[in-house]
C-alpha cells in the first residue's frame, strides 16, 4: 500500500491524482527493509519523484493551453490535447488581455502564437485571457471562475475597477452608475455621487431576479423541450426589462441578445434537418412559427444587438444597442467569433435577404476575424464575399424586441428612430413593433376588455423600450417614463 500525492490511499501504490490506483507511491513496494541507509535514501528519492510529479500536475492543470494539430478539429482538440509552452504559457491573465492565443491558426506548425489585440506601449505586460465571454460577465463571477479554475483571485486592472459589466442608469443625470466593490450592492455615478440606498437595493434586487429568470430559460432549452421551451416573446420581454429596468449596457442584455441569437440559430439547424416537404408545418408548429432563413436573419440581428451593446461596455458609453455614434466605437476583438457566426448566418441567404446594416457592422470585424482564423480561411473568405454583396434593407438594429425583428424580417417591417429624442420633449407618435400581450401603462387596451381584436402596440420613438397601446396611455405615463427615456 502507500499514500497518494493528494492524500488518497493506493490499493498497490498511490495515484498521483489521490483515490485508487497503481501510480507511484510514497513508499516503494521493492524498498530496501526498513532502518537501513539504502531504505532511507529510496525513500527520499520516492518522495522527491512524488513532489516534483505533484508540482508538474499542477502546473499543466494550471497553464497548459489548449492545442491543435493538422488531425484535429478546434473541437476535438478542446478535449484531447494540451501543451505546455516555454515563454507563452507564462503569459498574465488579464479580464482585458492586449493578445490572442490562437488554436487554428498554429496547426500547420505546431507553434504557440499570440497576436496583440490592443495597443502595446513598450513596457507594457503582455497579457491574455484565460477565461472567454468577460465582457458579459460582471467581476465576481470571473473571479469565482477564475478560482475555480485557476486557483487565484484576479487582481487585474479591469478586477479592481468598479464593475464596468453591472452599469445602471442614474435618474439624476442619465449617466451610468457602477458598484465600486464586486459584491457590493452601493452603485456610484461620477457625477452625482452614491445612488440613494432604496433605489440600490431595488438594482441589485432586480439583478438577482432577472438573471434567475435569464437562468431558467437556459436551463428550459436545455432540457426535454429544447429549444422552442422558450418563446422569442419572453426573451424580447426580458430584453426589454433589462435595458429598461437596469440600463441597455448592464452584462444582462448583450447575455440575452446572445441567447437569443443561439435560440434561432438552433431553431434554423433543426429546420435543416427535416425534409422540405415538412418544414413549414414544423416551423408553424414551434413557438416561433419561422422558417430557417427568417431564424437566420434573427440569430444574426440578435448578435448585432449584443456587439454593439459590448462595445459599448468596453467604450463606457450608455447607448447600448441603439447607440449610434459617429465614428462608432473601436472594435471589440472578443466579438470577432460571434460576428463570424453571425456573418455564416447570413451566408445561407440570399443577397436581398442579406440585411446591409448587419453586413456593415459584421464587415468591420474582418481583420478581427482573420486573427482567429487566418486571412486565407475558406469559411472566412466566403462569408467576405456574401457580405460585400448584401442588399438587403438597412434596418435600424437598435430593437429590443424579436417579435418586431421578425415581422421586418417576414415583411420589410419598419425603420426605427436612429437616435433618441431630447429628455425635455414628449416622443413622437411611436412606431408600430407588432402585437404583444400588454400595454406598459394600463396592462391592456379597451379593445382587449371590450373582447375585441387588439390594436398593435407601439414602442416609444425615443428609448424603444416601453410599449403603448395608444397615444393616451403614453401622454398619461410620460410623466414617470420620461426618467427613464432616452435610455
Amino acid at each position: 500500500g502507500g499514500g497518494s500525492c493528494h492524500g488518497g490511499n493506493g490499493g498497490g501504490g498511490g495515484s498521483c491524482n489521490g483515490g485508487n490506483g497503481s501510480g507511484l507511491s510514497a513508499h516503494s513496494a521493492g524498498a530496501a527493509p526498513h532502518g537501513s541507509a539504502s531504505d532511507a535514501l529510496s525513500c527520499a528519492n520516492a518522495e522527491l519523484r512524488a513532489s516534483r510529479i505533484h508540482k508538474l500536475l499542477l502546473i499543466v492543470d494550471s497553464n497548459a493551453h489548449q492545442f491543435l494539430d493538422n488531425n484535429d478539429t478546434e473541437q476535438t482538440a478542446l478535449h484531447n490535447q494540451t501543451a505546455l509552452f516555454e515563454r507563452g504559457s507564462k503569459i498574465t491573465h488579464s479580464c482585458r488581455p492586449n493578445l490572442e492565443y490562437n488554436l487554428k491558426r498554429t496547426a500547420t506548425t505546431g507553434a504557440q502564437e499570440h497576436i496583440a489585440i490592443r495597443p502595446i506601449e513598450a513596457g507594457d505586460e503582455l497579457t491574455d485571457s484565460y477565461i472567454t465571454d468577460y465582457w458579459t460577465t460582471p467581476t465576481l463571477e470571473r473571479r469565482a471562475q477564475l478560482l475555480y479554475t485557476k486557483d487565484f483571485v484576479c487582481g487585474c486592472e479591469r478586477c479592481c475597477a468598479p464593475d464596468d459589466c453591472r452599469g445602471v442608469r442614474c435618474l439624476s443625470c442619465s449617466g451610468l452608475a457602477f458598484p465600486p466593490e464586486p459584491e457590493g450592492e452601493i452603485f456610484f455615478c461620477v457625477k452625482c455621487g452614491p445612488i440613494p440606498p432604496k433605489r440600490a437595493a431595488e438594482l441589485a434586487r432586480l439583478e438577482v431576479e432577472l438573471a434567475a429568470r435569464l437562468g431558467e430559460m437556459q436551463r428550459l432549452v436545455e432540457g426535454p423541450g429544447g429549444i422552442h421551451a422558450v418563446s422569442p416573446s419572453s426573451i424580447s420581454a426580458l430584453a426589454r426589462e433589462a435595458a429598461a429596468k437596469l440600463s441597455p449596457v448592464h452584462y444582462l442584455v448583450p447575455r440575452v441578445f446572445n441567447f437569443a441569437a443561439d435560440t434561432f440559430a438552433s431553431h434554423a439547424s433543426a429546420l435543416d434537418n427535416i425534409p422540405p416537404s415538412l418544414r413549414a408545418r414544423a416551423a408553424q408548429a414551434a413557438h416561433f412559427g419561422l422558417t430557417a432563413d427568417t431564424s437566420r436573419v434573427l440569430a444574426a440581428t440578435m448578435t448585432v444587438n449584443a456587439i454593439q451593446c459590448i462595445e459599448c461596455i468596453s467604450a463606457g458609453c450608455g447607448g447600448g444597442a441603439a447607440c449610434d455614434v459617429t465614428p462608432p466605437h473601436p472594435v471589440v476583438h472578443e466579438c470577432a467569433q460571434r460576428a463570424f457566426w453571425a456573418g455564416k448566418d447570413l451566408l445561407s441567404l440570399r443577397p436581398t435577404e442579406r440585411d446591409q446594416g448587419v453586413a456593415r457592422l459584421l464587415a468591420r470585424y474582418f481583420p478581427a476575424m482573420a486573427v482567429l482564423y487566418g486571412e486565407q480561411d475558406p469559411d472566412l473568405v466566403a462569408v467576405r464575399i456574401a457580405l460585400m454583396g448584401a442588399k438587403g434593407p438597412a434596418v435600424n438594429q437598435s430593437r429590443l424586441s424579436c417579435e418586431a425583428a421578425a415581422a421586418t424580417a417576414e415583411s420589410g417591417g419598419v425603420t426605427l428612430s436612429p437616435s433618441p429624442t431630447p429628455r425635455a420633449q414628449l416622443p413622437s407618435q411611436p412606431v408600430s413593433v407588432g402585437p404583444d400581450s400588454t400595454c406598459d401603462h394600463c396592462g391592456g387596451c379597451p379593445a382587449t376588455i371590450a373582447g375585441q381584436v387588439a390594436p398593435r402596440l407601439q414602442v416609444c420613438s425615443a428609448c424603444k423600450c416601453a410599449r403603448y397601446c395608444s397615444q393616451t396611455c403614453q401622454r398619461a405615463a410620460w410623466k414617470q417614463h420620461k426618467r427613464q427615456c432616452g435610455e
